[in-house]
C-alpha cells in the first residue's frame, strides 16, 4: 500500500500543477506591441479589455515585465494608470505620439 501511495501521489500533484496552469493560459493573451534590439517589450492582454460603465476601456499592459492597468479614455484621446508602478488613478494624461501608450490606444481604440 505504501509503494502504492507513494506513485499516486506524485502523479496527482503533477496532474494539478498541469490542469491550473492550463487553466491561467486561458484567461490570458499577450500580445507584443514594440519590441526594440534589446528585447525591450510593451505588450498588452488582449483577454483584459473591458468597457467600463464610464465609457472608457480597461486594459492590462506590460513594459519589461512590469504590468500596468491602464484606463483609456478612446473619445478625447486620454489614459491614466489605475495599477502599476507610478500608478495615479487621479490624473489624466494626453496619449503621445510615437510611444507604446499610443501603439495600445491605437490598438484597443480602432
Amino acid at each position: 500500500m505504501k509503494t502504492y501511495l507513494s506513485f499516486i501521489t506524485p502523479a496527482i500533484v503533477c496532474l494539478a500543477a498541469f490542469l491550473s496552469g492550463c487553466a491561467t493560459s486561458d484567461k490570458t493573451d499577450w500580445k507584443v506591441l514594440q519590441e526594440d534590439a534589446y528585447h525591450n517589450r510593451f505588450s498588452y492582454d488582449t483577454k483584459s479589455v473591458e468597457r467600463t460603465p464610464a465609457g472608457t476601456l480597461k486594459a492590462w499592459a506590460s513594459s519589461n515585465g512590469s504590468r500596468y492597468l491602464y484606463d483609456i479614455d478612446c473619445k478625447n484621446k486620454k489614459m491614466r494608470i489605475l495599477e502599476g508602478h507610478g500608478a495615479d488613478p487621479d490624473k489624466w494624461f494626453d496619449v503621445l505620439s510615437n510611444s507604446g501608450d499610443q501603439l495600445l490606444y491605437d490598438e484597443v481604440c480602432r
